[in-house]
């Protein structure tokens, strides 16, 4: 957990993972790896979210500011 929906006047919780963590929770099939691998947006201009929120539950990739 890095931020909890109830710190900061946050209503949304923040959590960090890896790749194994989805892929141990069968949110990403063995079989998918590799098309996710190449899906996967540059680290150093991208922040990769995994969002569930509703029905939607999906990454989410957000371009870091340029400056």
């Amino acid at each position: 957990m890095l931020i909890a929906a109830d710190e900061l006047g946050n209503k949304w919780n923040y959590k960090a993972s890896f790749l194994d963590e989805f892929i141990q929770r069968e949110l990403i099939g063995e079989d998918s790896i590799d098309l996710w691998k190449e899906n996967y947006k540059k680290p150093d201009e991208y922040c990769c979210l995994f969002v569930v929120h509703g029905d939607f539950a999906g990454f989410v990739y957000i371009p870091f500011p340029e400056d």
